[in-house]
């Protein structure tokens, strides 16, 4: 079997006569269509104890809402390995609906102090950026 791919070359400063190449402008991917069925992509949540070591506690939460999400024969769910792509970093939820194509995104934050732990999560519909459902536990 051959694998046929066009390879893209960047070079930093310029091109070898020291002119930028000609397709150095950056570009976008197309944005994917939705599923036929409801579709979620769940965001690493955000660790607001500021203990570092919370971060595996909220990456494995994440983890265990993605893993669940995807026992429903009906739901299409993104991986979390495409979602956690986005962490640590400041998104906007409709670009990330898209670049994922789907049509809900839940994200939230994970806060522990001393014996207690306060997870929050929202729902939000990435079409509109609506918040469908807000719950705190």
């Amino acid at each position: 079997m051959r694998l046929c791919a066009p390879v893209a070359t960047a070079i930093s400063a310029g091109g070898l006569d020291g002119n930028p190449p000609a397709e150095a402008t950056p570009q976008t991917s197309p944005a994917l269509s939705l599923p036929d069925k409801p579709s979620i992509a769940v965001l690493p949540f955000q660790n607001m104890s500021g203990d570092p070591e919370q971060d595996y506690f909220a990456d494995g939460m994440v983890d265990d809402i993605i893993t669940g999400l995807s026992r429903i024969k009906w739901l299409f769910v993104i991986a979390s390995n495409s979602t956690f792509t986005y962490k640590g970093r400041a998104v906007d939820v409709k670009q990330v609906g898209r670049d994922l194509g789907v049509r809900y995104v839940l994200e939230g934050s994970v806060r522990k102090a001393a014996d207690r732990v306060r997870i929050t999560g929202q729902l939000i519909d990435s079409a509109n950026r609506s918040a469908c459902v807000g719950r705190t536990l």
